[in-house]
């Protein structure tokens, strides 16, 4: 876990009186075994920039890295100017200066890594500068961005600037013209990536044959499932026998991206696919996005809703596929869904079955019923329902006695979506303000933070009052002390229902975390729980105390981000915004770009990840073990 050695002599800066090498015994130290990176770690957990900034002009080399990376972690404008000067710096640390830039976001920041580019740089550097334009930048940036490509000259830069634009729905027509131009002119895979996710991030239209014809030729497995989602815009009537053949023979993953693009259109090609995906022995998750797929298409799913060939099919894909045929008043299918909600004894079925039948006429009343009396996770699933019928009602005011009695639900899940459902005006006249601030009162913070804010967000809405929903107080420190304990830690061995994976942590990146979950383990917290949530393509969740998603402990830690970034078999924490992580992770089954910078990234599956890629809804952790470092033998 040692940091590289500097590439270039140390180069003095304004602020910097003396020009010296690191001490080259400290700097071999162990991030997590020195004592003053440890105070840094316990600084950058306090946010205390104060403190930080006078550590930019140690002499100390490594101390120097590691303060200016702490920024990344928490935006503080007041530091830039102080950042910026950290671009002078040799080049490790300029990489890290770039990135906390970035990180904080300000458009500020763009015209000074704009002016920082016209010094000669190494790749990686010139690399995080782009990127940290690109997270700062506006829409006026796509043109910058334009007017400086040539092929091969900064394009990783360039292509990831492009992305984080994206991002930020601030990639313009130049833009996308800029992203197809370098996936027909570079041949790089971190270059291709960029700009195919650029384009899988963006809702402006993509021209299609050129979008087709890059997909066709690609043999790049990322970039392959990022093309997959531009797709989108290939008329139904260019989706032809070629294209199909060519997704068939891809990643699992490709396929189910271009499942999502071809959502609503209906073809024989597609329809032949979808067809053999439900009746082979494919991934789970392929089929739930096919039945997905169907459900899009007027119909289409009537031919696997007869008993003798739905009672053969997985539970999920089936309550996917009723779901359609319940919203068109079946009546075989009705029952039958009535008849597996009163006997299933898996209650995300249960949960999901509740959903649909509860959106059916007449159903108000046995609806709310069920959403009280049920367990947190089929609660969850039914007061989904009732928010849904609320959205689309011509008559919302007639759910108000009903948002009266689910306000009082005892699970937080509940709770939370009756106050997002109370977000619409037909409910001023009808629902006292008092009954949401008598309800938040009796919350207890942090531990229902996430509900605090939803009835928050509600009161606001019927008060008025500018005051901001309360950020979450600082109230889990990091164990500095036993920081050091952590380099013997190698990683996490999971054993699920599914089988067995390995998660290989990086405390240097994120100490927080990696000791949050340590501690965790080592209180068997994780032993029987559930992965509420499996989003094929996307993420498998676990960690929920509830199994609803909506659970948590009585306290948070703080959000940690590095340069590490969003591969596949990334494992990162969930939270519902900044400093909010608590004991629910995720393992990314796709590269997620979006994601970096955003959840703290602390872990890697390096064995296993085809048992991952297995993983649904209700599956069960059953037990994690910690893996230590062997002791190296000693010298004779």
């Amino acid at each position: 876990m040692k940091l590289y050695r500097p590439l270039f002599l140390f180069s003095a800066i304004a602020f910097f009186a003396v020009a010296c090498s690191p001490d080259e015994s400290v700097y071999q130290q162990d991030i997590l075994q020195n004592p003053a990176c440890r105070n840094i770690i316990k600084l950058k957990d306090k946010r205390d920039a104060k403190a930080l900034i006078p550590y930019f002009i140690d002499v100390d080399y490594q101390l120097r890295q590691q303060a200016v990376m702490a920024f990344g972690s928490f935006k503080d404008t007041a530091a830039l100017n102080s950042l910026y000067t950290m671009l002078e710096e040799d080049e490790p640390i300029a990489q890290a200066a770039a990135f906390s830039i970035g990180q904080i976001g300000d458009t500020r920041s763009v015209s000074v890594l704009q002016r920082i580019l016209e010094r000669s740089f190494l790749p990686e550097t010139r690399f995080e500068i782009y990127d940290a334009m690109g997270k700062c930048g506006t829409i006026e940036l796509n043109y910058y961005l334009a007017s400086n490509y040539n092929v091969n000259k900064d394009a990783k830069g360039t292509a990831w600037a492009l992305m984080e634009l994206a991002n930020k729905k601030q990639l313009n027509p130049a833009g996308v013209t800029l992203a197809i131009t370098i996936l027909e002119n570079e041949n790089d895979k971190d270059v291709r990536f960029g700009a195919a996710n650029a384009l899988a991030r963006t809702q402006i239209q993509i021209p299609w044959k050129r979008v087709k014809h890059q997909f066709l030729k690609e043999n790049l497995q990322d970039v392959k499932m990022a093309l997959a989602l531009d797709l989108r815009t290939v008329p139904v009537s260019e989706i032809d026998n070629e294209l199909i053949a060519n997704i068939r023979s891809s990643f699992y993953i490709t396929q189910i991206n271009a499942l999502t693009a071809f959502s609503s259109k209906n073809n024989k090609y597609i329809n032949d696919w979808v067809n053999d995906i439900l009746h082979s022995n494919t991934n789970i998750n392929l089929k739930i996005a096919a039945a997905e797929y169907l459900v899009e298409i007027p119909n289409k799913s009537i031919l696997y809703l007869q008993k003798e060939i739905a009672d053969t099919l997985n539970w999920r894909v089936r309550t996917i596929l009723y779901s359609q045929a319940i919203q068109k008043g079946n009546k075989e299918i009705i029952d039958d869904s009535f008849s597996r909600y009163n006997k299933t004894h898996n209650l995300y079925e249960k949960g999901m079955l509740l959903e649909s039948l509860g959106q059916l006429p007449g159903k108000k009343e046995w609806l709310k019923d069920q959403i009280m009396e049920n367990d947190s996770i089929v609660s969850t699933y039914g007061m989904e329902a009732m928010v849904s019928l609320i959205k689309n009602s011509d008559h919302k005011a007639l759910y108000a006695p009903y948002l009266f009695e689910t306000i009082r639900s005892n699970h937080d899940a509940v709770v939370s979506l009756t106050a997002i459902a109370c977000r619409d005006s037909i409910f001023s006249d009808l629902i006292d303000v008092n009954l949401l601030i008598n309800r938040q009162r009796e919350l207890i913070l942090p531990e229902q933070m996430e509900t605090f804010m939803e009835l928050q967000k509600s009161i606001h809405f019927f008060t008025g009052e500018s005051e901001p929903v309360n950020k979450v107080k600082y109230n889990h420190p990091i164990e500095v002390n036993h920081l050091a304990e952590l380099d013997s830690l190698k990683g996490f061995n999971v054993i699920t229902t599914k089988g067995e994976f390995f998660m290989k942590v990086y405390p240097d990146e994120a100490p927080g975390a990696v000791q949050n979950i340590k501690n965790l383990v080592d209180q068997g917290f994780y032993n029987q729980k559930l992965f509420h949530r499996v989003v094929p393509a996307f993420v498998a969740q676990t960690g929920c105390p509830d199994g609803d998603g909506w659970g948590g402990l009585d306290y948070t830690v703080r959000s940690e981000f590095s340069m590490l970034r969003y591969s596949r078999g990334a494992v990162g924490m969930a939270s519902i915004g900044p400093d909010t992580e608590n004991c629910q992770w995720f393992v990314t089954f796709a590269p997620t770009p979006h994601l970096n910078g955003r959840y703290t990234l602390f872990a890697f599956i390096t064995e296993g990840m085809e048992i991952v890629d297995q993983l649904e809804i209700g599956d069960r952790i059953i037990k994690m073990n910690p893996v230590y470092h062997k002791a190296e033998a000693p010298l004779d």
